[in-house]
């Protein structure tokens, strides 16, 4: 699943939070405001993120 198509640099943009609310409507995460990154949100994608 490609959500962000521009390069990793630290700045949440309006295209990082536009990826951020497509990823999580696509894994039915609730309880937090689309778009932001809270605990529900990075626990689900820590949990999908594996190191290189």
């Amino acid at each position: 699943m490609s959500l962000y198509g521009g390069k990793p640099d630290g700045v949440f943009t309006r295209q990082v939070e536009e990826a951020l609310r497509a990823y999580q409507q696509s894994r039915g995460i609730q309880g937090e405001e689309l778009g932001v990154y809270g605990q529900l949100t990075r626990a689900r994608l820590e949990s999908e993120t594996h190191e290189p």
